[in-house]
């Protein structure tokens, strides 16, 4: 561990999650029913929740 953060790479090259074509609620096709103020915690979580972790 390098400075208390776990080296990802350590033992050599690892598969990383990306997701480049992300969709908001301002989206034509994107349907966001729930409470407007819960989007943004709500789509990060989701994004966990599937291991992608660049965005």
């Amino acid at each position: 561990m390098e400075n208390g953060t776990k080296n990802i790479f350590e033992n050599g090259a690892t598969w990383l999650r990306a997701d480049f074509h992300l969709h908001t609620k301002a989206d034509k096709e994107f349907s966001f029913t729930g409470n407007e103020n819960e989007f943004c915690r709500l789509y990060i979580e989701k994004l966990k929740e599937q291991n992608i972790n660049i965005l």
